[in-house]
């Protein structure tokens, strides 16, 4: 009996790790089943899981881009430059928390915090609309990120 549970958790396991390994190989795109915080999941998803070489998460998160972000931005080699030189943290963080600041009939913000592996944390908002007419009807995709400065704690006064 131990052993059937065992052969069925073993294969439980072969078979997301097979869906896992076939679903980073697809690379997402926008969708308007995709709400605003599952559009910033993927996008960072496919940024951390770039493959330097074809830039792949790149072009992926690209795809999310706004028409009003991509006329701002330039085309896929300008965003690939832009993060690069202005958001490295993105290729490199080990995790992400992700929460909903604001979500109010076609737009949204969406606060993302950045795990890096010194410990250390960056914190952006991405800006998301929801898309009227091509290239995706009804799909959330992002109008720009803006990194949120971290205030400075006051001084400790002396006593």
């Amino acid at each position: 009996m131990k052993s059937r549970h065992l052969v069925a958790a073993v294969s439980l396991v072969f078979t997301l790790a097979f869906l896992s390994a076939a679903q980073a190989a697809e690379q997402p795109m926008p969708s308007p089943k995709w709400q605003p915080v599952q559009v910033v999941s993927l996008q960072l998803e496919a940024l951390r899981e770039n493959n330097a070489a074809n830039d792949e998460g790149i072009a992926a998160a690209y795809k999310f881009a706004s028409t009003r972000n991509k006329q701002a931005v330039g085309d896929l080699a300008n965003f690939r430059r832009m993060l690069r030189g202005g958001y490295p943290d993105m290729l490199t963080h080990v995790a992400a928390d992700i929460e909903t600041v604001k979500l109010e009939d076609d737009e949204a913000v969406i606060g993302v915090t950045l795990k890096l592996s010194s410990k250390s944390q960056h914190k952006y908002l991405f800006l998301l609309r929801r898309n009227d007419g091509e290239p995706c009807d009804g799909c959330w995709l992002t109008d720009g990120v803006i990194p949120v400065q971290r205030a400075e704690p006051p001084p400790l006064r002396q006593i």
